[in-house]
């Protein structure tokens, strides 16, 4: 490091900095990464791509140094920024300017292909601009070589920005190729153009559904072209075909490296390096195997749901409109670093809470040297470990159902554990249809019932919750002048739900989702003890799912907008820890021991907003309380 003068920082990412530099005793300005050491394989990986990369359209890689706490790039200095920040002074490019961009980026990803590189990350802010106004992929973390049998393993964890990755990367076996790539080239060149990014969503499970089944807006309005053009309708007309191509859903029907070079760049991109284009073997028998170009995710035409007889025909009354969201993702589990996202599985295929840390935050929070309870006493073997809220004492409410009384044929767990998605659908929408048309509250009870003990199997309770489904029973949870009986019975099933369900989309900003409704209930004080504690019971289950949520980056599309524990459920749960009811205290509680064993002080915060209350919990912990709970 001591061959370069570093000065002003001109960028800057989660774990990286980047500085302009200059080497010593000559005018040759570069660009100086600095990265955390914590991210050496990722640095690695970026260093062993660039460093053999030779072409006008990639970022150049001069040397790298490692210190105590650092390690350090130095790179190519382009003095005209990234994409993103070009965006956000000019908001949108006419479509030339973007066509010669284009012509760049294919260039580029022309020369790595026929290396047998893909470069998985394409977006603004990985593409650079030089002097001379021509762009260069930079940010190589995430590239890998083609995937095979063999490297498989060796791929980055990370599988790209949420933003422009292609649908077949969000399925359990999807694999990066050339097509995926275009893809995120397609979303590039409609964001230049157009100003914003084709699919956007607030939250991930949302920008999942519509990147897999929704087309993005192609009006001639949204795009520019420059004063000059004779035909500018003609010209928008012909960048829209090309970059809709791009945007195929099924990746097969995106065009080849032969269909660019003949097709609308064929006048900006160069001729391919002298050698033939790797095979994808891995991409191809995913294509051939799984049949992508007609899987269940580009389908357009939803099947037909049931709608309730009541009130007006919504797209909320769709009994499983969250489903097919939820069959992507329930075989997905992110993890977003930067503005990445990694994609792995769990054993059996569906997103897990966090992992049990050694000393959550009753640890971390800074709170328990400040108590009076000796410290020594405070680690124990049950550091770490969490006890059921809804557990076996809450499921004994549950009352038995009456099979042979169902309006539909009763299925058991075993079956619906074994049975196929769609089959799965289709017997939960019997069950929905009954509750909508059955105004006998015995047997709308006796449903409920089945429901409670048939959401056990995880597969059923995340259909379930993540459905509209729950909006229907929250619905008639809600109801403080129907039948007290039935009201109990579906609190008693939503705690089961959220119990059993491996992944909850995160809840709608409106007072009629599922953690408001559980608050509301839970503190209504005309309704019965009993009422009240089937509703904390199932808010604590719920807090603690959303308390143990990852949370490495805060930026991430996922964790900015997606579960947060909201302060005023946290004051919920402890105001009523020395509540005069018992049961309703336990519940607070073990709610908040559960909380604390296990999540990060971050996640924890709104918990630990009362100092006074978490000394409260820790000496009844400590004591060993005995509660209505048997803890």
């Amino acid at each position: 490091m001591d061959k370069y003068h570093i000065f002003n920082e001109i960028g800057a990412g989660k774990n990286s900095q980047v500085f302009k530099g200059r080497q010593k005793k000559t005018v040759t300005y570069v660009a100086v990464k600095r990265v955390a050491k914590d991210q050496m394989s990722k640095v690695v990986n970026e260093v062993q791509m660039m460093h053999a990369l030779r072409h006008p359209h990639a970022l150049k890689f001069f040397d790298w140094y490692e210190t105590r706490n650092n390690l350090w790039l130095i790179l190519e200095y382009c003095s005209g920024g990234d994409l993103k920040s070009l965006l956000r002074v000019d908001r949108q490019l006419p479509v030339p300017a973007v066509t010669l961009f284009g012509g760049d980026l294919l260039a580029g990803l022309q020369y790595l292909h026929h290396h047998g590189v893909l470069y998985c990350d394409l977006r603004p802010s990985n593409v650079l601009v030089d002097d001379h106004g021509v762009l260069k992929l930079a940010g190589f973390g995430l590239a890998r070589r083609i995937p095979t049998a063999t490297n498989k393993a060796k791929a980055p964890k990370n599988r790209g920005t949420p933003y422009y990755m292609s649908p077949e990367l969000f399925v359990k076996d999807g694999v990066h190729s050339y097509q995926s790539d275009l893809w995120s080239l397609g979303c590039v060149l409609y964001e230049l153009a157009s100003g914003r990014a084709p699919f956007e969503a607030a939250a991930l499970p949302d920008l999942i559904r519509k990147i897999s089944s929704t087309e993005p807006d192609f009006d001639e309005s949204i795009f520019l072209a420059t004063e000059s053009d004779p035909e500018p309708s003609s010209t928008i007309q012909k960048f829209s075909d090309a970059v809709r191509l791009f945007l195929a859903k099924a990746p097969l029907q995106r065009p080849s490296w032969d269909d660019v070079r003949t097709g609308y760049f064929r006048d900006v991109v160069p001729r391919p390096p002298d050698r033939p284009l790797p095979p994808q073997p891995l991409f191809d028998a995913l294509a051939r195997d799984l049949a992508l170009a007609s899987h269940p995710m580009n389908d357009e035409t939803p099947a037909k749901r049931p709608r309730e007889s009541t009130g007006s025909s919504t797209k909320s009354d769709d009994p499983l409109r969250v489903s097919r969201t939820y069959r992507d993702r329930r075989r997905t589990k992110t993890e977003d670093t930067a503005d990445q996202m990694e994609m792995s599985l769990g054993d059996d295929g569906a997103t897990a809470a966090s992992p049990p840390t050694e000393k959550g935050a009753w640890y971390e929070s800074g709170l328990v040297p400040s108590t009076e309870v000796d410290g020594n006493l405070l680690e124990c073997p049950a550091d770490g470990q969490v006890k059921p809220i809804v557990g076996s004492a809450l499921a004994a409410q549950r009352e038995v159902c009456d099979e042979a009384s169902l309006p539909f044929a009763a299925e058991s767990q075993t079956r619906l554990a074994e049975v196929e998605h769609d089959a799965l659908e289709k017997h939960l929408v019997l069950a929905y249809k009954a509750l909508v048309h059955d105004d006998d509250a015995s047997h709308r009870r006796n449903i409920v019932a089945y429901l409670a003990a048939r959401c056990e199997v995880s597969h059923v309770a995340n259909v379930v919750v993540n459905s509209s489904f729950v909006t229907l029973l929250l619905k008639l949870a809600r109801r403080r002048d129907g039948d007290a009986s039935l009201r109990r019975q579906l609190l008693v099933l939503l705690g089961l739900l959220v119990r059993h369900a491996t992944y909850v989309v995160p809840d709608a900003a409106d007072d009629a989702a599922l953690a408001p409704t559980l608050a509301r209930v839970a503190t209504d004080a005309d309704a019965d003890p009993a009422t009240r504690c089937l509703a904390l019971a199932a808010l604590g289950e719920l807090l603690f799912y959303v308390a143990t949520q990852d949370d490495d980056d805060e930026d991430s599309l996922e964790q900015s907008d997606a579960w947060r524990v909201d302060p005023a459920h946290a004051r919920c749960v402890v105001d009523h820890i020395n509540h005069d009811h018992a049961e309703l205290a336990a519940y607070a509680c073990r709610t908040l021991e559960n909380v604390l064993a296990q999540a990060s002080a971050k996640r924890a915060a709104p918990f630990l907003a009362r100092p006074e209350a978490v000394a409260a919990a820790l000496a009844r912990r400590v004591s060993n309380e005995p509660t209505p709970l048997a803890w």
